[in-house]
């Protein structure tokens, strides 16, 4: 994805009818000082807009797909941030 991001795997999760996108954020990016709550909730807010306003996702907005996002630290193995948009979220 970037220098410090990258994507491991995407798995559609048929039950809760979820997109699930996993990532390894390293280097930089993998710290609690770059990591924040601030710096996260920016992150979900770029996710969210993406998702509103991709037309490459229109196929699966328009079936009410879930996304998630995930990101795991490369350096201690724990989720540093989870973003979850619904059709509720991106729905207009």
């Amino acid at each position: 994805m970037d220098e410090h991001t990258i994507m491991d795997s995407m798995v559609y999760d048929i039950n809760t009818r979820t997109l699930n996108y996993h990532y390894t954020i390293e280097g930089l990016l993998d710290s609690d000082s770059v990591m924040t709550p601030k710096a996260c909730n920016t992150l979900e807010e770029n996710i969210k807009s993406h998702i509103i306003n991709s037309v490459d996702l229109k196929i699966h907005k328009d079936r009410g797909i879930n996304f998630c996002y995930c990101y795991h630290s490369q350096s201690i193995g724990k989720i540093r941030a989870r973003v979850t948009v619904t059709k509720d979220d991106y729905a207009q």
